[in-house]
């Protein structure tokens, strides 16, 4: 995109936007969190946007050895609402001209690091505290469906594609997302994994 563009609204709680080079997510429609970070050409990083009790961070990362992290204390306050949550468009308007891929929405903050390791690897769906999860993999029709699930009862957070919007093929290298475990510098399987996917 050229400009600055929505990727994911759920009006007065939250907005996510990018710029070449900045992202900056706004918490309750009056606190803004502004990132800069070296933008790469043809190629997606992945983004991560956390409210905890106390504070917003925003992560941009490539890979685990490319990172951009900033936080700051929360002052802003949400207050909860049952207005739909979009992504790559803003409520007016303000499309996102790009590829996205993988959206995950928790209902929980991680630790930082979690969200280094967790954000390249694929994920089942039953992850613990995970509202809703799109892969984007249908390439057909209008509809995309939310995967997450409890037990065997699935979320049904399912997403409607406007007139804007296209299917691709194009999606993030081997090196940013795939399915593999974590192992620490001796090879040995850390279980991180198990932790991260439970949110524990």
């Amino acid at each position: 995109s050229t400009g600055t563009k929505t990727l994911f609204e759920k009006q007065d709680q939250y907005k996510l936007e990018h710029s070449t080079g900045v992202l900056t997510f706004t918490v309750g429609g009056t606190q803004t969190l502004t990132l800069n970070f070296t933008e790469k050409v043809d190629t997606f990083f992945h983004v991560a946007a956390m409210r905890t009790a106390n504070s917003i961070k925003l992560i941009a990362l490539y890979d685990t050895e490319t990172t951009y992290v900033t936080t700051a204390g929360l002052t802003a306050t949400t207050t909860a609402n049952n207005n739909e949550f979009l992504i790559g468009k803003g409520v007016a308007g303000n499309y996102f001209k790009g590829y996205v891929d993988e959206v995950r929405i928790w209902h929980k903050s991680f630790k930082e690091e979690d969200v280094i390791t967790q954000s390249s690897l694929y994920i089942p769906g039953t992850d613990k505290y995970l509202s809703a999860y799109y892969r984007f993999n249908e390439n057909q029709g209008d509809v995309f469906y939310d995967l997450s699930r409890t037990g065997f009862n699935f979320h049904e957070f399912h997403g409607y594609m406007s007139d804007n919007v296209n299917w691709s093929s194009i999606i993030p290298n081997s090196n940013q997302l795939a399915v593999k475990g974590i192992t620490d510098a001796n090879g040995n399987y850390t279980g991180n994994e198990t932790r991260i996917i439970n949110g524990t």
